[in-house]
């Protein structure tokens, strides 16, 4: 369906209970901010429902290559890798498109390219912090090509060091969760999934797979099956988990 032209509307609402005080207001205050400026706020998901033209550049090309990754959308992802090129031609140090490739690499390391997609995707990633440490986009795709290096230490330290610079964000927060349970710390990454549930009223799938993997690990299948239920059966290693949950609860 092609997008009306004119300005575009989007209402959110936001629930948080009622008390008194200076409290309340600056919960308050953290709540809309992240419905409005999160990666799922209002501002980016009007930016990423406009349609893309072949001449997209700049923010629009990352904000649909983020999207693309979380669907696991290949497809677009091939469109958006000429996309984000297209813009450092124009821009060479533009530190979303830098992060944005370095998504993208990731994602086709992980589907059959390998360690040298890898490397890749970590040389644009440390470009963009380079150049901005302070943007979340740059930090986030460090820490994943770090991880995905097994670079596991570096990975969790540039996790806390995303949630420093933003705490508010639950995405964020869940996918520094997750990263930081796979690369070791348990601990952290629990303490991290449930932050980031407590953000929002919908579960971040992320932060999920954390429920998932950390029931499973301790012995609770029934929670590990009972957190599974939030994902989509389309992945393979949640669907695989929730097998082998079901399994060990069906042993003898």
């Amino acid at each position: 369906m092609q997008q009306p032209p004119g300005p575009s509307v989007e209402v959110q609402q936001v629930a948080l209970a009622v008390s008194q005080g200076q409290r309340t207001r600056s919960a308050l205050s953290a709540a809309v901010a992240r419905r409005i400026a999160g990666n799922d706020g209002a501002i980016n998901m009007l930016e990423a429902r406009r349609p893309l033209p072949d001449t997209a550049s700049g923010n629009l090309c990352y904000l649909r290559a983020e999207m693309a990754v979380y669907d696991r959308d290949m497809v677009l992802m091939k469109r958006l890798r000429h996309c984000l090129e297209a813009t450092l031609t124009l821009r060479p140090d533009d530190v979303d498109a830098l992060a944005g490739l370095a998504r993208i690499g990731i994602w086709e390391g992980r589907t059959g390219g390998g360690n040298d997609d890898f490397v890749a995707a970590l040389d644009h990633a440390m470009r963009a912090f380079r150049l901005d440490p302070t943007s979340i986009r740059a930090g986030q795709a460090l820490m994943i090509a770090q991880y995905h290096l097994r670079e596991n230490q570096p990975a969790i330290a540039t996790g806390r060091y995303l949630l420093r610079l933003n705490p508010e964000n639950n995405l964020l927060t869940a996918h520094v969760a997750l990263i930081t349970f796979l690369a070791g710390d348990s601990r952290a990454g629990l303490d991290y999934a449930r932050r980031a549930h407590a953000m929002s009223d919908h579960p971040a799938r992320d932060a999920s797979t954390v429920d998932v993997l950390s029931a499973f690990l301790r012995g609770d299948y029934a929670a590990s099956i009972a957190a599974s239920e939030d994902l989509a059966m389309d992945d393979v290693v949640i669907a695989l988990v929730r097998l082998l949950a079901i399994s060990r609860m069906n042993d003898p």
